[in-house]
């Protein structure tokens, strides 16, 4: 009998205390997978965020930006327009056509234009299968160690304000020292690792394709590297990839790889002030990046064979 009573009181116990953190979770939202929160400041950005991202869609017009960590920090106080930041779709064109697959007629027409990296170093060839269905607003009730982790982060992060960058509605990442710098960067000896393959060239096509039907431009961008990347980086191989893109009628490539005063810009001790870690721009140089290149026509944009071809072999030079 008093084991009965024991394991009774046990299970209760562990109902209870999962059904206080279950709400617990719901009520905080830590992963944003829901529209509200009791905390103020959300640190975990996951694919599902881009479920609330596909509903502001029917509200309001947006330019939306896809890409890795690399344009994460793209937002629409950068932009000065409404923004949609997309990097937690990490740049995987399965997850982006999925994406834009299932938009209504008016969300179409919301977009005023789209923003896409091309990160060739960062697992571009990764295919997530587990796709979303932006029609079902499905909850889980399972509570995994990770989104335990994530819920008392969100708790502890908003209580001491012990962070050093937050999430914004639109997605993009803000950090509160925008200056901050690498102390340093290693010497890299072997050849930069870029992957690609013919489905992701024709997934990239098929997006192109999406824009094209529906009038949205797109502009197609690569990262800003350090001199020290940029100097084992293979072009011949690049050029191989982007003129496939070229022959598939993509324009507007912006090629963005080695900027002078970006890449090698280093003060008096010799860091390189601009990267906020070995492939990042910091927040400062990534707004600069984006008014004084992005946001305009520059040298890097390549439309055509021959561009492309001008651009390798100048840039091959200053290796």
């Amino acid at each position: 009998m008093k084991t009965k009573l024991f394991v009774i009181k046990s299970i209760f116990i562990f109902l209870l205390s999962y059904t206080i953190l279950f709400i617990l979770y719901y009520i905080v939202n830590p992963e944003q997978k829901f529209k509200h929160s009791i905390t103020n400041k959300k640190f975990v950005n996951t694919k599902e965020y881009s479920i609330i991202q596909f509903d502001k869609l029917k509200n309001d017009k947006y330019i939306l930006v896809f890409g890795t960590s690399q344009s994460h920090m793209i937002s629409t106080k950068m932009m000065k327009t409404n923004t949609l930041n997309f990097h937690n779709l990490y740049a995987e064109p399965g997850d982006i056509l999925n994406f834009l697959s299932q938009l209504d007629n008016k969300q179409i027409k919301n977009i005023t234009k789209i923003i896409y990296l091309i990160d060739l170093r960062a697992g571009a060839l990764r295919i997530d299968k587990n796709l979303i269905n932006y029609s079902e607003k499905k909850l889980s009730v399972v509570l995994t160690h990770s989104m335990l982790i994530n819920l008392f982060n969100d708790i502890k992060k908003n209580i001491f304000k012990n962070y050093v960058s937050y999430l914004e509605e639109d997605g993009s990442i803000y950090y509160l020292n925008p200056s901050k710098h690498i102390k340093s960067i290693e010497q890299f000896n072997q050849e930069a690792l870029l992957e690609y393959n013919d489905k992701l060239i024709q997934d990239i096509v098929k997006i192109d394709k999406f824009s094209k039907k529906y009038n949205i431009h797109i502009k197609y961008i690569t990262p800003v590297v350090n001199e020290k990347y940029f100097k084992v980086m293979n072009f011949d191989k690049l050029s191989f990839f982007y003129l496939k893109l070229l022959e598939n009628n993509i324009k507007d490539i912006n090629l963005f790889y080695y900027i002078n005063g970006y890449s090698n810009l280093k003060n008096n001790k010799g860091e390189y002030i601009a990267f906020v870690q070995k492939d990042h721009l910091n927040q400062k140089y990534v707004s600069m990046w984006l008014n004084e290149y992005i946001l305009k026509k520059s040298k890097f944009n390549i439309n055509n064979k021959k561009e492309l071809i001008h651009y390798i072999n100048n840039t091959k030079r200053l290796q």
